[in-house]
């Protein structure tokens, strides 16, 4: 299978000598076999041989989700590998998914059973949320998949279920956030425990305001929008240009950093930025610094 992939003696030898490789090529043929694209299956073969490289640990492989999950840690090898910077967040969840795949079409990851703090009022919250609302299952699994563990977190806390207040939520979101959650997730978060203690307390197990009382972060329309380039940045690139280069071309890049950059880092401009530099792109200012550049354009040899 790796002859197929790769041309290069040695990056097939390192694949071969790497561990588990019959493993990895019988996952490999059965992702081919079903479809998988030739640069699919070189991404996976690549993910697949860290991921044999981490777990070599465990001679039968027959190991469980936590130790996978534990597995993905130290990235100071493959950074050396990489030779740059590495998205931690990012490298681990792909480890965790193309491993957990591999790992399960092997029949060697074994699920770890884990008690779930309340979750017989989780399960009729399921219910009710699928017979009454009329919710998809996609809908009411997401919904389980926030709920689930703020259940742990609160459960180690030792306290009855009635006993949850907006602190223990507040807390329990602000957790997230030192954990990395961005402003998205902590809102889907904060959605899923308000519908699952609004059913609470219906049935009296919640107190009823508290379902009220949580809020996630606001989410803005633009929030995403790029900031824009530090001006030390364009100050530098400025420092390489050659020193005949026409003044009115600097002055067009500071005037396009300094008017963007100023309405982005506006929280409350950046909700019509694009209509405000539609609009400013009018100005008489910015037809004067056009002009020039529009007649500097070199004329082509003919």
């Amino acid at each position: 299978m790796f002859n197929q992939l790769y041309k290069s003696p040695s990056t097939i030898a390192r694949h071969v000598n790497a561990p588990y490789a019959k493993e990895r090529v019988r996952y490999l043929i059965h992702c081919a076999q079903r479809g998988d694209t030739r640069s699919t299956l070189l991404h996976k073969t690549t993910e697949l041989l860290w991921v044999a490289r981490k777990l070599s640990v465990y001679p039968d492989l027959n190991i469980t989700t936590a130790q996978l999950h534990s597995a993905a840690g130290d990235w100071t090898d493959r950074k050396s590998a990489c030779g740059r910077k590495l998205n931690t967040h990012w490298t681990r969840r792909h480890f965790i998914d193309v491993g957990g795949a591999w790992l399960r079409y092997l029949g060697y990851l074994r699920k770890q059973t884990q008690c779930i703090p309340f979750e017989a009022q989780l399960d009729a919250y399921c219910c009710w949320a699928k017979n009454e609302r009329g919710l998809c299952q996609s809908t009411i699994a997401n919904f389980r998949h926030h709920i689930v563990p703020f259940l742990r977190w609160y459960g180690t806390l030792e306290r009855p279920l009635s006993g949850v207040r907006i602190n223990d939520i507040d807390a329990y979101l602000a957790h997230g956030g030192e954990q990395g959650w961005c402003r998205k997730t902590i809102q889907n978060v904060a959605t899923s425990l308000r519908g699952f203690f609004r059913y609470g307390g219906i049935q009296g197990w919640a107190r009823p305001p508290l379902a009220a009382a949580i809020q996630g972060p606001r989410i803005y329309t633009s929030e995403g929008l790029s900031r824009g380039l530090d001006w030390t940045d364009v100050q530098r690139l400025f420092a390489t240009m050659d020193a005949k280069r026409p003044k009115y071309l600097i002055f067009l890049v500071e005037h396009h950093h300094n008017l963007y950059k100023g309405l982005a880092n506006s929280r409350i401009q950046q909700k019509h930025l694009h209509q405000q530099y539609q609009y400013l792109r009018l100005r008489p200012l910015r037809i004067a610094v056009y002009r020039p550049v529009v007649l500097y354009r070199p004329v082509p040899n003919r």
